[in-house]
């Protein structure tokens, strides 16, 4: 899960820049479907899900999959962006405006990862 992570913001990056065979990362946000808390002095990476918003009006809605644990692959599977959750103790409530990394995972939809 970390090597992905460090694929995506890093090797990506890099690629894009050098060779141009990737597109460069590519910033977006989203609100909370879930309130979200950060941890103190650590910005963190996680695992979500953006699900398109039902009318014009709204923004897309993001929610965690899996845990804040390196090792659910399956959650992996299921996430299609990267959840910026920045440092601190705080929590962030539903509606809350974060930043994600729309990322190509999502193989498995949430109906099969339910089962």
């Amino acid at each position: 899960m970390s090597t992905w992570v460090s694929c995506e913001m890093f090797l990506r990056p890099a690629l894009a820049e050098v060779w141009g065979c990737c597109a460069p990362p590519r910033w977006a946000s989203g609100v909370l479907a879930e309130s979200v808390r950060g941890l103190p002095g650590r910005t963190q990476l996680r695992r979500g899900v953006l699900e398109p918003a039902d009318d014009a009006a709204r923004e897309p809605a993001v929610r965690g999959v899996g845990g804040a644990s390196s090792h659910l692959l399956m959650s992996a599977a299921r996430a299609n962006v990267l959840l910026r959750i920045p440092a601190g103790d705080q929590e962030f409530p539903v509606g809350a405006r974060i930043h994600v990394l729309p990322v190509n995972g999502g193989a498995i939809g949430q109906e099969t990862a339910n089962e």
